[in-house]
């Protein structure tokens, strides 16, 4: 380490890092699991923050999705689609 570089930062995640361990390690700020974030419902919204040097809390159009210390979904939404045998969608039936 060099003496003017700052060992905590050497531990922080890129914040332009485009890798899987990179975005995963965002997971759990960007879905608000980790503090008071901005609340965004859209990219463009939520880039903005980002930009800006904010904290995003996304929650798209299925809603909000929350992750754990342990990157556990503690908080979602789903939709069980059920379909027939010939492949058609069982509206309200079952």
């Amino acid at each position: 380490m060099r003496p003017d570089e700052d060992a905590g930062a050497r531990l922080q995640p890129d914040r332009n890092d485009t890798t899987g361990n990179g975005m995963a390690s965002k997971l759990q700020e960007v879905s608000g699991g980790s503090g008071d974030g901005t609340k965004a419902n859209s990219f463009v919204d939520a880039a903005k923050i980002i930009r800006d040097g904010g904290v995003v809390d996304y929650d798209d159009a299925s809603g909000p999705i929350s992750f754990g210390d342990n990157g556990d979904i503690t908080e979602a939404n789903i939709e069980i689609f059920q379909y027939k045998e010939d492949n058609t969608y069982a509206l309200g039936e079952g």
